[in-house]
Parts: C-alpha cells; structure tokens; sequence
C-alpha cells in the first residue's frame, strides 16, 4: 500500500478543519486567500496530480507533506527528501513528524505557507443558514422610497444616505443575486440624462455608509455574514476572517467588465415604493 495515501479512520460528526494559503512567496499557483482543502482525516499536499491537493510548482515534491487529524491535533508529516517544510516557523526533518494544535498553525510547503482553520464559522453558519424555501420575515436589507428619497435598514439598523447612492442601491436590490451593467444603473436613475452620474462613486458611498453602520453594530455584521455565506457557501469559511470593509466589499461585488451584484437571496431584500 504506498504509504503517502490518507489513512483511513472512522467517520466523525466533527467538521474538517479548512486549508488555506496563507503567503505565497513566488509567483504562480494560488493567490493568497484561496482555500485549497479540508482536512477531515488526511490529505496529502504535493505536486503528484495524485495529491489530495496539489500545488504544481517546482518548490513542491511530488509528495511534500501529510495532514493527518489526530483527536484535537493534527499529525504533519515531511514526506519529502528535499523540500523545504516548516511547521510555525521551525524545520520538519524529512521523514519526521510532529503535532500541533489547529488554533493558528501554519505549514511552509516550499514557496506556499498554509494555514489551518478552525471550521467555527462554517459551523455556525450550517447552524443558521435559512434554507430557500424557507419564509423570511427579518430581512437584511429593506430599501423603502418616497418619491426619489426614503431610508435604508441593514439587518434593522437605519443607515444615511443621500438620494442617489440609495436610487443605486434600489436598482442593485431590485435585482438581488444578480450582476447589473453600469448602463443599467445609470438608466434607472435618469434615462433621460445627458451626463449620467458616476455609478462607481455612487457604489462606493454606499459600501462606506454600510461599513459605518458594521462598524457601529457588530450584530449586524454577524447578521449579514450568515446571509452572505447562504448566498454563496463555498465563501462560508473565509467571511469569518474578513473586516468590514471587505465585508461591505462582499456584500456588492464588483465584477469587472460587467457590473454590480448585491450579494443577498431575494428573500432577504425588501424594496418598498410609495
């Protein structure tokens, strides 16, 4: 049996710790950020297409090392013979293994340093996540006009805008989950305008105005990450880690060359028109 493969062990209800790239120091491979694995009982990271997570680059052996949960710890194991391997900051022998705790653990597997999560956040939002079908009074978002003014509540908590940033904000949550063209924004505010307004300052104030308002009520910021991880759960494990500023960034995401999206189910926006 090749001695690099993942050993077998009994299924547990504990949730796989998550696998990142914490820094890259060379070009190529992963950006920064993106997690590459979940370590339920073991994974292999090398540069063999066989690796349970593979980073081709030359820095990588074909197997350089191996994760391996053991009760709270995890097993890391050098399986390379020349490679270089770190465990938080101090060298792993080839052939050698060592224990640590998940909490803040970082692997240096050749150029990558990678980083072990606790699946805390994921946990809590498959705890909570509201299911699609499912009826939602509480929105996160509700936008209500009057006329081309009105006011706008993030998880129950008013925010202050002024007319245009909330005429933008209206257009993105009439659509929500969906990708909106500037040209489409600009329409809906003034169809008939020779100079449209400036859609991405517009996008910005509203970004500001809802980082204010996180900053203000950390609740709604826990609100609001558990309806952007229902949104899109592949996204569920990083949202955690994220500062408001980049949280408000989530919540409208740029895509570029296309547009705007709001970043929410339909049934946690409410847009109201009197």
């Amino acid at each position: 049996m090749d001695d690099c493969l993942p050993r077998p062990r009994p299924v547990t209800e504990d949730p796989p710790l998550i696998l990142s790239i914490a820094e890259v120091a060379d070009d190529g491979g992963f950006p920064v950020g993106t997690v590459v694995g979940e370590i339920d009982d073991a994974l292999v990271v090398g540069r063999d297409p066989s690796a349970d997570v593979r980073i081709d680059h030359p820095t990588v052996s074909r197997r350089h090392v191996r994760l391996r949960r053991v009760d709270e710890l995890v097993e890391i194991e050098n399986l390379s013979r020349h490679g270089t391997t770190f465990v938080n900051r101090q060298p792993l022998a080839p052939g050698s293994s060592t224990t640590a705790r998940p909490e803040a653990l970082h692997v240096q597997v050749g150029a990558y340093l990678l980083r072990v999560e606790l699946p805390e956040i994921t946990m809590r939002f498959d705890r909570l996540i509201v299911p699609d079908d499912a009826p939602n009074d509480d929105v996160i978002l509700e936008v209500e006009f009057v006329g081309r003014s009105g006011r706008v509540k993030w998880s129950g908590a008013e925010v202050h805008l002024s007319p245009l940033p909330m005429q933008v904000l209206g257009v993105l949550a009439d659509s929500a989950g969906e990708i909106v063209s500037r040209f489409t924004i600009q329409e809906a505010l003034d169809p008939d305008a020779v100079h449209f307004p400036n859609v991405d300052q517009n996008v910005h104030h509203v970004r500001t105005a809802l980082r204010a308002q996180l900053e203000e009520h950390p609740d709604a910021a826990g609100r609001l990450r558990i309806a952007l991880a229902a949104f899109a759960p592949d996204q569920a494990a990083k949202l955690g880690t994220v500062d408001e500023h980049q949280l408000a960034r989530r919540t409208i995401r740029t895509h570029r060359g296309r547009g705007y999206q709001l970043a929410l189910r339909t049934h946690d926006v409410r847009v109201i028109r009197r």
